[in-house]
């Protein structure tokens, strides 16, 4: 069974991550690229796995489809990082 949580962050932008728990491992996706907070490393203990790969531009509002989209391919059983590196060419 799957555990998935998201969360709302307040940023400069109003940026929504994700914080998914499968498997035994934690993964958190950022579609700016920023790292977990530290409330965000608290909440997910490790292992924890996360990008730091800037996927949506600054002036962009579309990170709650990115999100929705990763939560949605994780369910599916795809790779975090498969799904990462779909996106990141999809955004060249």
């Amino acid at each position: 069974m799957h555990g998935y949580k998201y969360r709302s962050q307040q940023q400069w932008r109003d940026p929504l991550d994700l914080s998914v728990y499968q498997q035994g491992k934690s993964y958190y996706f950022d579609s700016y690229g920023f790292g977990p907070t530290l409330e965000v490393q608290e909440y997910c203990k490790e292992p924890r796995v996360y990008s730091s790969l800037q996927i949506q531009k600054m002036n962009q509002v579309i990170c709650g489809h990115y999100c929705i989209y990763v939560l949605y391919r994780l369910s599916n059983g795809q790779e975090f990082y498969d799904i990462l590196d779909e996106l990141r060419r999809n955004n060249e």
